[in-house]
């Protein structure tokens, strides 16, 4: 089973694309699984040894991942946050990690259509963009600006490539 991981902070892209990714890949006959990674962590409160969830989440996606393979799944898409400072970590199966980028104006719009008031906005933003500027460099990035989802999947992020 071969897996794609998109990684960002709020507001790149991740869960659309990753979403189209994975009805493409099915529309064309592929056995394939999504995972939202986020899901995986949610976990209150926190373990105190790992406040933002990001190793419960990898050792939940590692568990979930083996059992989609079981299954016969060959192609695994999976999106969600991830530990910026962090290199993509193993999952025991080949995986593309890419690292979704956008500028803060375009995460800021997409969040606001979320609903939510603007001093979260404003914090998400501020998190995001901080984190975004130290993710580790073995994130092969893509950026999302001005770019429909549709777009990137077709010109390679489904592949696992960069698309630009």
């Amino acid at each position: 089973m071969d897996v794609l991981r998109l990684a960002g902070v709020p507001g790149v892209g991740k869960s659309t694309v990753a979403w189209a990714v994975a009805r493409g890949l099915a529309a064309d006959g592929e056995r394939v699984g999504y995972i939202d990674i986020d899901q995986l962590g949610m976990c209150y409160p926190a373990p105190p040894d790992d406040p933002d969830r990001w190793d419960l989440k990898e050792v939940a996606l590692q568990r979930v991942a083996a059992r989609f393979a079981e299954a016969g799944v060959e192609r695994l898409v999976v999106s969600g946050v991830a530990d910026p400072a962090e290199p993509p970590r193993a999952n025991g199966h080949p995986t593309v990690s890419l690292w979704l980028d956008a500028e803060e104006v375009t995460r800021r719009e997409r969040l606001a259509l979320r609903g939510w008031p603007q001093g979260q906005v404003d914090d998400v933003v501020a998190i995001g963009t901080a984190e975004s500027a130290t993710a580790h460099p073995s994130w092969a990035r893509v950026d999302t600006d001005g770019r429909a989802y549709i777009d990137m999947v077709a010109t390679g992020v489904r592949d696992g490539s960069s698309g630009q």
